[in-house]
């Protein structure tokens, strides 16, 4: 993480900021203020919970990353931005973390991801919300991202074992950059994910404007 995405962190979730988060946090409006110069914004998303997200630029339009997902009382922090929940007073909020596969499939489709298909090329180990993956040339000219296996003797610890997800070791998304029709796609292992965590706008790369 580059301390850009820090700063917009923390920022995003001063006191103040909290105040307001939380008393709007149920509102329905579609998108309310956060005190800050950064590109943060307080978004309602399609399921009536609200999204705390900064808004990108990718080589293909405006695209918008979730910091913090807010639900009711509680607001769920994507695995990227883990490490800095202690230099946050969420004041009456309660924060949870996102399981391993919500987790995985942020990052899959991400922007990381989406600029490392680009590349058309093979890419041994990148980082996508805080989770190693790499991205694999298909036979069907598509890039695919996969989470990155553990090797030596990580491979073998019971802890590893019993973390791994029905989308550990199989194709997560799959970028068709090169032809046409031309997109991002999810595969069998991942479109019911897709169908759920979509609309709750925390896949980045089907938030983005052209």
């Amino acid at each position: 993480m580059d301390d850009f995405m820090k700063e917009c962190f923390i920022e995003a979730f001063s006191k103040t900021n909290i105040d307001d988060i939380w008393k709007n946090r149920t509102s329905k409006t579609d998108i309310l203020p956060i005190e800050t110069d950064l590109p943060i914004r307080n978004k309602l998303n399609d399921v009536g919970t609200r999204n705390i997200e900064i808004m990108l630029q990718s080589p293909f339009g405006l695209m918008y990353k979730t910091l913090g997902l807010v639900e009711n009382d509680q607001i769920i922090i994507p695995n990227e931005f883990n490490s800095l929940k202690s230099q946050v007073d969420f004041g009456n909020f309660k924060t949870f973390n996102f399981k391993r596969e919500i987790d995985i499939m942020i990052g899959a489709f991400s922007m990381d991801s989406l600029l490392q298909a680009v590349g058309n090329e093979d890419v041994d180990l990148y980082k996508a919300n805080g989770i190693d993956f790499e991205m694999v040339k298909a036979f069907d000219g598509t890039m695919q991202t996969f989470t990155k296996e553990k090797e030596g003797l990580d491979f073998f610890n019971p802890l590893t074992r019993l973390q791994q997800t029905e989308l550990d070791g199989n194709p997560v998304s799959a970028f068709k950059l090169r032809s046409q029709p031309s997109g991002v796609f999810p595969t069998n292992n991942s479109h019911q994910w897709l169908d759920r965590l979509a609309p709750q706008r925390l896949m980045a790369i089907f938030t983005m404007e052209q």
